[in-house]
């Protein structure tokens, strides 16, 4: 057999041209061709040679439609994969955005509060509750400097850090979702046309509209009570006596952490990591942290506190061993050491006195008197 036979030209009613050409390789694997084409087939066009070595793809010196075709599996491919892509593109739209409850009708309005005004009072119910939430939640980030379970003494350690961050977004997330219900499920006393209770996908559709599209929501006043209790306790056992004195001492007071990113510049950036030590830390939080953000800068927070000396003498304009290609990048705008993005970490001393036992002592003294004689 041939390596080619003469290519079929064929014409359709409407003047298009198709091509078919047929080799002992394509009749064989007919996909084959479509992986080795590439731009599109004329009519008449032909391969020169040997199609899996070297094999040249020719135009027809007859053809003078050039009407251009393309093989029909690349047009299947094609045809799929744009299908596919609109089918994500359909679902993740569906997703980011879910649909706001029937018995509401903003969708044509930009603010959601005017057109459904009984919404006022539900959406400032939620904004106070979840900027409550969010309260409670940087002050149990910035609690974890002083955990002493959450605080880790060597820099590039993620594992106990994460395992905290996570914590404090877990209850964040409990609470965001309290805030929803509490605030959304039931709307019949607000909006009376939404008789039935709305389900956790309605109530984050609301959250959204809330957020984004309520100018005049209405503020919640929550009251605060407080209560202050005072106790106290004494006691005596014989005539013992025990005193026991704990001191502690800090240098400063403990750092406290935040999820947000602190505004280092590209001089002290780059200083940082020409100090080998750190920048293996930083390596190791980035890898460690399991893609958790705010973890992460807690991470290398931690980094920076543990190699603080380090950094106030390299990458400071008074530090005792500056670093020359700080100077040069920063000139005269160089920050001084107590500027630096780090803390020197607490440090603690404790005294304390061993149990003292008194023991009352007695005395007898006895007295003899002789008789006069």
């Amino acid at each position: 057999m041939p390596w080619r036979t003469a290519p079929s030209n064929t014409r359709e009613p409407g003047g298009v041209c198709v091509c078919a050409t047929m080799t002992r390789s394509t009749a064989a694997h007919p996909s084959s061709i479509a992986r080795r084409i590439g731009p599109p087939l004329a009519c008449g066009a032909r391969w020169t040679g040997n199609p899996h070595v070297g094999g040249v793809l020719e135009p027809s010196s007859l053809d003078e439609q050039g009407d251009a075709i393309y093989p029909a599996d690349s047009v299947r491919i094609l045809t799929w994969v744009v299908s596919l892509v609109g089918l994500l593109l359909v679902s993740a739209s569906a997703i980011a955005a879910p649909p706001l409850p029937a018995c509401l009708d903003c969708t044509d309005s930009s603010d959601c509060c005017t057109a459904e005004p009984c919404l006022r009072g539900p959406c400032g119910g939620f904004l106070g509750c979840i900027q409550d939430a969010q309260s409670q939640y940087d002050d149990c980030i910035s609690g974890l400097s002083e955990n002493v379970n959450c605080r880790s003494t060597a820099g590039g350690r993620c594992t106990i850090i994460l395992g905290c961050v996570k914590n404090c977004q877990r209850d964040r997330n409990i609470k965001m979702q309290k805030c929803r219900k509490d605030n959304f499920r039931n709307l019949s006393t607000e909006c009376t046309a939404c008789t039935k209770k709305l389900k956790s996908r309605s109530q984050r559709a609301l959250a959204r509209i809330c957020t984004s599209s309520c100018s005049n929501p209405t503020p919640t006043t929550t009251t605060v009570v407080t209560t202050t209790s005072t106790s106290s306790s004494s006691s005596t056992t014989g005539a013992t006596t025990i005193s026991t004195t704990s001191t502690s001492t800090s240098s400063t007071p403990p750092p406290t952490f935040t999820c947000e990113k602190p505004g280092i510049d590209r001089c002290t950036f780059e200083c940082l990591l020409r100090i080998s030590s750190l920048k293996k830390n930083y390596n190791d939080c980035e890898n460690k942290c399991e893609g958790n953000g705010c973890a992460e800068v807690i991470c290398k927070e931690n980094a920076r506190n543990i190699a603080c000396l380090a950094i106030r003498a390299r990458c400071s304009s008074n530090g005792q061993n500056i670093d020359p290609e700080f100077i040069r990048c920063c000139g005269v705008d160089c920050p001084a050491a107590d500027e630096a993005p780090c803390r020197i970490l607490p440090t603690t001393t404790s005294t304390t006195k061993m149990p003292t036992t008194t023991t009352p002592t007695t005395t007898t003294g006895t007295t003899t008197s002789l008789p006069v004689l």
